[in-house]
């Protein structure tokens, strides 16, 4: 199946330059090559440009690159930077039913589970970097198959969370190579605006909710946080202290999303 970015030209090299932090975990990676390790995380906040990062060191390196996550939408998305930033890698996919042959392309923008599914296709150093997106759920037996099959020259995992709710360390997967940018000192360097927020607590238990190592069972979440009165709380909240302005809220699915939609319409929208 083809994309839309499948129809555009083919670029040409593209120049980049990367920002402070993002030269301080080049240099960083640069650096722990050169010692012999093997395997890294980086740990920064959202929006600072993780996968630009990977795609400068992989690049870098130049050798047949993997790159694995676990969301359609994410893995499309970083294809297109790969194509932006390194475009004669020509990244192919290997996501659902379409397997781009991995000797036609430097890079292979991949889901997890499209790999575990045919992984006797892959020879052990198909691969010479990897890139694990979301690095947390790393530890996940899907995403140890696959990094326990391959035998790269460097393994990357990108997060902006290294804590995962059944307590499994990431860092001790990673082997505690790990290179940090807090949300606090990303707003402290100006990568990130100022955050001002209202927190508002309430008293549903997610305890009880499945958790599959790489995400929660959706039929949990559902029954668990859609209450009528916990959403009449926002709605509430939103009114109190942020009335009239564009707002996005994250539901559980289309069905909650719809009704937080009917709560929200008869309010005005104020027009800046």
């Amino acid at each position: 199946m083809l994309e839309f970015d499948d129809f555009l030209p083919k670029q040409l090299a593209v120049a980049f330059e990367l920002r402070e932090h993002q030269q301080d975990a080049q240099e960083w990676l640069t650096k722990i090559r050169s010692e012999g390790k093997t395997i890294a995380l980086l740990n920064l906040a959202t929006g600072t440009g993780k996968t630009v990062i990977a795609i400068d060191d992989a690049r870098s390196v130049n050798g047949r690159t993997l790159y694995l996550a676990h969301r359609k939408a994410l893995i499309v998305q970083t294809r297109t930077k790969f194509r932006q930033f390194w475009p004669e890698s020509n990244p192919g996919l290997w996501l659902g039913r379409i397997h781009d042959h991995p000797a036609e392309h430097q890079v292979i923008c991949a889901s997890v589970q499209s790999v575990v599914d045919r992984l006797e296709e892959f020879a052990t150093t198909a691969f010479d970097y990897i890139i694990v997106d979301e690095a947390h759920h790393a530890p996940a037996d899907t995403y140890v198959k696959v990094l326990h099959h391959f035998r790269p020259r460097f393994i990357l995992g990108l997060t902006a969370t290294a804590e995962r709710p059944d307590g499994r360390s990431v860092l001790d997967f990673f082997q505690d190579s790990c290179h940090r940018m807090t949300l606090e000192e990303a707003v402290r360097k100006g990568e990130l605006v100022p955050i001002r927020c209202v927190r508002v607590k309430t008293n549903i238990d997610l305890s009880r909710v499945r958790f599959n190592q790489i995400q929660y069972n959706a039929r949990d979440i559902e029954t668990t946080v859609v209450i009528p009165a916990r959403d009449e709380l926002i709605v509430r909240t939103y009114i109190d202290h942020v009335r009239g302005r564009r707002a996005v809220v994250f539901c559980v699915n289309v069905r909650h999303g719809e009704e937080m939609a009917e709560r929200l319409l008869p309010l005005p929208i104020k027009r800046t």
